[in-house]
């Protein structure tokens, strides 16, 4: 009999049955049962499997006092058992497995339930934000893994590249980013195999995903926290061989769900054993199990995709766990999992290979590791290229060029390219206004040479100035020296290089090229970044000026009636506010019984022609005009609600760039606040004032014109219109 059947006949049945296994997580399993309490999915049960914990876990589990909450203990058995538990006790119409140490947002159930209903799949599948902590629990890194935007309601509806592939497969690897229906486990007979560790749920998902129905959900409210040396209890694992082979059935058989030739299915599998592989040496090696890692290197060296054993090295040394030297030749098509081992490395080009050398695997150089990789693949493809010029910038009058344009999935970058655009063409009107989008930088730098003292090249305002995106720095530093008899503005930018070494050599390399450079002007877009430049860049103009999209008033439906609801922009990566005050302004929201809808700023997508910028931004501002309060803390989230009128409630990001740049321009706008996490008690009484708030078009309009003539003072433009 199953659980279904066990139900009392006048107990409701929950929509989702939330299936924790846990094993010692005392120190995690409260917030994560606290965010699967608090979802807006209100019908739903919890089913704790205590996996034979020896410490306070169960106690833990029981105190939240919630009805909806089960705690089921066992002996312990691994997680696969411990989950199998779970299908047997659930109840509900959907089953969704959570790991004890991570969480989800508010909307996620309510996000896949209405997926899987819209579409009648059996499975659901959806982003996830990897949340990378160290050994005290504080948070690192942040990164958002979204589904590839060719993949559609099925699996079958596309033909996808290889990069998305391996990207597709890896997340039907997973149990906890997808919402199963419970009759498919059920009466399906689908379990986890007890008898496989490691990679059991790409071996479950490779036996139940190619016989139903599939969607994907594009968003990431699911949150994979990563915590050195926190596990559910292991049994004695089988030899690696076994693992990697069972792995490597399944990820074949999920690879069979799309209709690609053997070569792609070949390169996407050896991507992928890659990555896994090299994903369990650095877990081993942070775990301090020193031989299990050389061993699992070894087998790496050994394994068919990499191509010679002899780019393969392995040491102990004294004070570090593991020693490695690979080259990325040896690597071959796996060459992506260079980052996952978080070596640091210093990359060149020679003869068209990187070779790598890696001095360590330590978690705080993941981030250097890939700059520096992304870095010298720029570089390779900069030598491709140097002999091609492009026509971009054919054109008989002077012009003004917009470099670095956005031709990219996030809604911010794509507005100041817009806004750059308009503002260009109206202070430059003896100008030819050309956008360069940031994927055609390479092609475009010997045309830049060719620039002379009357044009203008312009670098696209925005937060991209300093080590955190290295990529989009190093892109810039090459327009610089492209530009070199024009004019070059660098639009408001919040400047922040890290105090890591690779952060300053990165702005000890800028300042010697812009000194150089002679006709380099940089506008930095709050007080701080302004200080920022008098310090870091003693010997270059400077200015201070707002963000360009402060200069655009967008009313089309600013008097278009009444507006309802919140709609909250919040982001998902390293810059996002910090929990504890976003979760208590959303519950605050949920209190107030004001309905609240859940987006961001960041789409999906590449290379976007103007016109569809245009249709997107305009789509997802009427979502400002219908909303009575926006929620954000995204800088042009909180932007986007002054150029529409919209009420706003701003949290500071965990770098400050929120903060900042309010306290520097919209300290004065009566309709945007900015929620000081000290005074939690006014919470409530901020939004009931921003609630009453109207907003006329005068207003926005005042507001606009004010910065545009700020801007214009800025760059330098100003004695041009005057005329």
């Amino acid at each position: 009999m199953t659980s279904h059947d066990a139900r009392e006949p006048d107990q409701p049945c929950p929509v989702v049955s939330v299936v924790i296994p846990v094993y010692n997580g005392e120190l995690t399993v409260e917030r994560t049962l606290d965010s699967v309490l608090h979802q807006s999915e209100r019908a739903i049960e919890v089913i704790v499997v205590d996996d034979g914990s020896t410490d306070g876990t169960r106690a833990c589990a029981q105190r939240s006092g919630d009805e909806r909450v089960r705690v089921i203990g066992r002996a312990n058995g691994g997680l696969s058992a411990a989950r199998n538990t779970g299908i047997d006790h659930a109840r509900g119409q959907y089953v969704y497995f959570l790991d004890a140490d991570d969480w989800i947002e508010p909307y996620t159930l309510t996000k896949l339930v209405a997926r899987a209903q819209e579409t009648n799949a059996q499975v659901v599948v959806c982003g996830y934000t990897v949340d990378h902590h160290d050994s005290r629990g504080q948070l690192v890194t942040s990164s958002r893994v979204m589904p590839p935007p060719a993949a559609g309601f099925s699996p079958l509806s596309a033909r996808m590249s290889v990069d998305d592939l391996e990207r597709a497969v890896g997340m039907l690897g997973y149990a906890w980013n997808k919402l199963y229906a419970a009759d498919l486990l059920l009466e399906g007979g689908c379990r986890f195999d007890e008898t496989v560790a490691l990679v059991e749920d790409v071996v479950f998902n490779a036996s139940v995903l190619p016989r139903v129905a599939i969607t994907w959900e594009h968003s990431a409210g699911v949150h994979y926290v990563q915590r050195p040396g926190v596990s559910l209890g292991r049994q004695n694992r089988p030899d690696i061989s076994r693992l990697l082979g069972l792995a490597d059935e399944a990820v074949q058989e999920l690879l069979s769900l799309w209709p690609i030739g053997v070569s792609q299915r070949q390169q996407a599998l050896l991507r992928i054993r890659g990555n896994r592989l090299a994903y369990e040496i650095h877990q081993r090696s942070n775990r301090g199990r020193l031989s299990s890692a050389v061993a699992a290197t070894r087998a790496f060296a050994r394994s068919p995709y990499v191509r010679t054993t002899r780019g393969a090295v392995v040491t102990a040394g004294a004070g570090v766990p593991l020693r490695l030297r690979i080259t990325a030749a040896a690597l071959g098509p796996g060459t992506s999992m260079v980052p996952t081992l978080a070596f640091r490395y210093r990359p060149w080009v020679r003869k068209a290979t990187h070779r790598v050398r890696a001095l360590s695997v330590v978690e705080s150089q993941a981030r250097v590791a890939r700059k520096l990789w992304v870095r010298g693949r720029l570089q390779q493809r900069l030598r491709r290229v140097r002999s091609r010029p492009s026509p971009l910038l054919e054109v008989s009058r002077p012009v003004a060029v917009v470099a670095l344009a956005a031709d990219y999935g996030n809604l911010g970058d794509l507005a100041i390219t817009r806004a750059q655009v308009r503002f260009l063409a109206g202070s430059l009107p003896d100008h030819e206004v050309v956008e360069i989008p940031i994927s055609e930088t390479l092609e475009a730098l010997s045309d830049l040479k060719a620039l002379g003292p009357e044009d203008v090249v312009t670098l696209i305002g925005g937060g991209n100035t300093g080590d955190m995106y290295d990529d989009i720095q190093f892109l810039r530093q090459k327009v610089v020296a492209a530009s070199r008899r024009a004019r070059v503005i660098s639009f408001p930018q919040t400047i922040d290089f890290s105090s890591t070494a690779f952060g300053q050599i990165t702005r000890r390399q800028a300042a010697r090229l812009y000194r150089r450079h002679g006709r380099l002007l940089l506008v930095a877009r709050d007080e701080r970044s302004s200080g920022l430049v008098a310090r870091q860049f003693p010997r270059v103009p400077a200015a201070l000026g707002p963000d360009v999209v402060l200069t655009e008033a967008r009313l089309s439906g600013i008097d278009s009636g009444p507006r309802a609801g919140v709609l909250a922009v919040l982001r998902d990566d390293q810059e996002r506010s910090i929990d504890s005050p976003r979760q208590l302004v959303l519950e605050t929201v949920t209190g107030a019984g004001l309905a609240i809808e859940t987006t961001d700023t960041h789409i999906h997508g590449r290379e976007w022609e103007p016109e569809q910028r245009e249709r997107i931004l305009s789509e997802f501002l009427a979502r400002y005009h219908a909303a009575r309060v926006v929620i954000t803390d995204r800088l042009h989230g909180m932007i986007f609600a002054v150029i529409t009128g919209t009420p706003c409630l701003a949290l500071d990001s965990k770098t400050g760039k929120v903060g900042h740049f309010y306290r520097t321009w919209l300290e004065d706008v009566p309709y945007v606040s900015l929620f000081d996490p000290a005074e939690p008690d006014d919470l409530r009484g901020l939004l009931d004032r921003l609630t009453t708030i109207t907003v006329t078009e005068h207003d926005v309009r005042s507001l606009c014109e004010h910065f545009s003539q700020q801007l214009t003072e800025a760059v330098g433009f100003a004695k041009r219109t005057r005329g």
